[in-house]
């Protein structure tokens, strides 16, 4: 009995490939996006910043403090080239390795 109706109405009801006009909450998330992004790019120039100026000349000062003090605690090593280890008898001295 309500099938005829709901037949005819069927098309009524469906929006097909039609889109909403943009209200004023899609105008404020693009706001928000374009927000967003413009942040981004400042908090990236930042970090890039921070990465080239601070974080590599620190690593190499560390590397140069690092192999300094590394240097001069081998220098008072009582077994010289050869390691902890080292049995004359067994092993070949480091410098004669050839």
């Amino acid at each position: 009995m309500f099938r005829p109706a709901l037949t005819a109405a069927r098309p009524a009801l469906r929006r097909g490939l039609a889109t909403a006009v943009p209200s004023g909450s899609a105008n404020e998330f693009v706001a928000k996006r374009a927000e967003m992004r413009a942040h981004a790019v400042e908090t990236t120039d930042l970090w890039r910043k921070i990465s080239f100026y601070v974080c590599i000349p620190g690593i190499a000062v560390a590397a140069i403090w690092t192999y300094k003090s590394e240097m001069a605690h081998k220098e008072h090593l009582a077994w010289g080239m050869q390691t902890l280890f080292f049995n004359p008898e067994v092993n070949i001295p480091a410098g004669d390795a050839e």
